[in-house]
């Protein structure tokens, strides 16, 4: 049994590295480096060592959109649940955005009846919230059937190009797999 990929013959890592496996396509990359430079294997992943810094680089600016993203969706998730359920957080929401009447106190004991009052203008904004995103969901789908990039396949390729333009001397293919299975 092979314990390193470094153990594994040529054949089998290109076939690993083709199916998309990471330490896979570090390794062809190595070889390819070993080859090109006639290095031994410790300076190729030296040499490694250094694209994988240069491409962490541009992937930390390429994923700010990503982080972004999702501190925000998760934020407004979070927040979206006692704006709808927790009897003080909506009666803050409603004095700053809603005039509608405020319930007698006997309908809204329970977190349902505050969410039944609160629902009346939260559906609304929640409902047209979920239409956008569903379809931007479909546009990007249908991006993806034309055969055009979203915003992660144009960064991919792009860092792809990055590393090709500065690494001339090395498998452009070899350096795409690379680029793209690092995150």
């Amino acid at each position: 049994m092979r314990m390193s990929y470094s153990n594994y013959t040529n054949g089998d890592i290109l076939h690993l590295s083709s199916e998309g496996d990471p330490k896979a396509r570090r390794e062809a990359l190595v070889r390819n480096i070993m080859a090109s430079d006639e290095k031994s294997y410790d300076e190729a992943r030296e040499v490694l060592n250094g694209i994988i810094v240069i491409n962490k680089k541009y992937i930390q600016l390429q994923d700010i959109p990503y982080k972004v993203g999702f501190a925000a969706s998760f934020s407004a998730g979070v927040v979206s649940i006692p704006l709808v359920f927790h009897y003080e957080s909506v009666l803050w929401c409603h004095d700053l955005f809603v005039s509608a009447d405020i319930p007698e106190p006997q309908d809204r004991e329970s977190v349902l009846e505050v969410g039944s009052w609160s629902w009346a203008w939260m559906e609304p904004i929640l409902g047209q919230i979920s239409f956008v995103l569903l379809t931007l969901q479909f546009a990007r789908g249908q991006l993806i059937n034309l055969g055009l990039k979203p915003y992660g396949g144009f960064v991919r390729e792009w860092r792809a190009k990055k590393l090709i333009s500065l690494y001339p001397n090395y498998d452009p293919i070899l350096l795409t797999n690379f680029a793209n299975s690092e995150y």
